[in-house]
């Protein structure tokens, strides 16, 4: 439902004239935006999603009548027991070095100047009356 409203809203954009394709500001500002915006979506489905209580079922062999954070904070309490392996910082960075390029690629929608541009001061209060 979510990427269906998404889309409904870019072509009414298109077809308004709010946003033209192939104009590169624009268009990097759409990608400048569009991260923060599904970032944020994601966020509020993960918090969501984990606080809320699922119905009491005694049939069930899973835990019920509780929330998922409830659970994994006291795993003890409904049976179960923490399996996790600890990794440490260093493991996990040899793999981002031998695997994956660095995080400041994977996660760079623009280039740095339009990201400072974004965050410019001026840009965010607008232009200084006269």
């Amino acid at each position: 439902l979510f990427a269906q409203e998404v889309q409904a809203i870019l072509k009414e954009g298109r077809a308004n004239g709010i946003f033209k394709v192939g104009n590169p500001v624009q268009e990097k500002t759409f990608h400048w935006l569009w991260a923060k915006i599904i970032q944020g979506v994601l966020d509020e489905y993960h918090i969501n999603w984990n606080e809320h209580r699922t119905k009491y079922c005694t049939d069930s062999s899973y835990p019920s009548g509780t929330s998922p954070d409830q659970i994994m904070q006291c795993l003890q309490n409904y049976g179960l027991c923490n399996v996790s392996i600890p990794v440490t910082k260093a493991a996990i960075d040899a793999l981002h070095c031998k695997c994956l390029p660095p995080h400041s690629e994977n996660f760079c929608w623009v280039d740095d100047n339009f990201e400072r541009n974004c965050k410019s001061p001026s840009l965010i209060k607008g232009p200084r009356p006269e």
